[in-house]
């Protein structure tokens, strides 16, 4: 099972993307600019980023270009997935450094052949993993903690715990924030990174969800907090 990132403006295309990737069993996240994606490089580890080429603000090839830029990404692989069809556009893609391009619209087979192309020139990192039977006493669990909202932006939420948590772990976090958003059913959250700090743990926790009409409420509520700030300094 591999990590795998996909960038595209259009939330259709990352809702079949993702469908089509999770049933080969790999963990696919979703990002709908350069900028939220580089926000998810940098606070996790992937195999494989799929990027569309035409997006607002920075562009496909701009996020490849950045990336092959930092040694960090090395072993992670790069693949374009467009619309654009000419052979100056795909001379492009391979000069910003991707390492295949993927045609749209998309076709699931295809999309599934290249990345398994993709992972057999690069394997994706091998994690240790046990599965524990469900009748086991030790497969019962619970998370229930005390934590501190540090910061809260268009991805997630940054918490201060002394309780470490594994990254990867859905978690369920309560706070009176999501009832200023109006936000009845607050959307469970993925740990994308837990950082040891002097006094404790910085966790970084990741909206799991594709709904653009809750990203635009948080926005709307950041733009205006940060608003009412700079007007009370």
């Amino acid at each position: 099972m591999a990590r795998i990132l996909v960038v595209d403006d259009d939330p259709d295309v990352l809702r079949v993307v993702e469908k089509v990737l999770s049933v080969s069993k790999h963990e696919v996240f979703t990002a709908n600019d350069a900028i939220r994606a580089m926000d998810l490089l940098n606070a996790s580890r992937y195999d494989l980023l799929i990027t569309d080429a035409n997006m607002p603000q920075f562009s496909g090839f701009e996020l490849v270009r950045t990336i092959k830029n930092n040694k960090r990404f090395e072993r992670m692989s790069i693949a374009m997935l467009t619309g654009l069809r000419e052979k100056k556009d795909i001379e492009k893609a391979i000069r910003a450094g991707v390492d295949d391009y993927i045609i749209k619209p998309i076709d699931p087979m295809l999309l599934l052949e290249k990345v398994d192309g993709l992972f057999r020139k690069k394997p994706p990192t091998d994690r240790l993993h046990y599965d524990l039977p469900a009748g086991s006493t030790y497969a019962v669990a619970q998370i229930a903690t005390e934590a501190r909202l540090i910061q809260l932006n268009e991805l997630g939420l940054i918490l201060h715990s002394n309780v470490e948590i594994a990254e990867g772990t859905t978690v369920q976090v309560t706070t009176d924030f999501f009832r200023k958003l109006e936000i009845k059913n607050p959307p469970p959250l993925k740990v994308v990174s837990c950082r040891k700090t002097e006094n404790g743990y910085e966790i970084n926790v990741a909206f799991v969800t594709t709904n653009d009409a809750f990203y635009k409420r948080v926005r709307v509520w950041i733009g205006q907090a940060t608003r009412q700030l700079k007007g009370a300094a």
